[in-house]
């Protein structure tokens, strides 16, 4: 099955966060179709060799989730499920990384 994608480009080690002005869209209809891809550009994949990865996500609702997400290759990604996805709304993503004993 194809799922809808959606990419953020992040900085990982930066200090500020970065906004994204044109908002991509997902639809209470999308259930579980939805993947989030962070493309973490500077970050190698040798140096998130052993790292770990979860999204935090926090819906105009006030509903707030946190889940794990899979590291490939200097990418993380996470598929939205049922509950994460039926939410109306602009939503804010957050990914984490914790490598060493330091969260990114």
């Amino acid at each position: 099955m194809d799922h809808k994608q959606i990419k953020f480009q992040v900085d990982l080690k930066a200090t500020s966060s970065t906004r994204y002005f044109t908002l991509q869209k997902a639809y209470t209809n999308d259930l579980s179709s939805v993947q989030l891809i962070f493309e973490l550009q500077d970050c190698t994949a040798a140096e998130l060799t052993g790292a770990t990865a979860s999204i935090l996500l926090y819906m105009r609702d006030g509903s707030f989730f946190q889940d794990n997400a899979v590291i490939t290759g200097n990418t993380v990604t996470h598929l939205l499920t049922e509950a994460q996805g039926n939410h109306a709304g602009v939503a804010k993503a957050q990914v984490t990384v914790t490598l060493g004993g330091s969260i990114y």
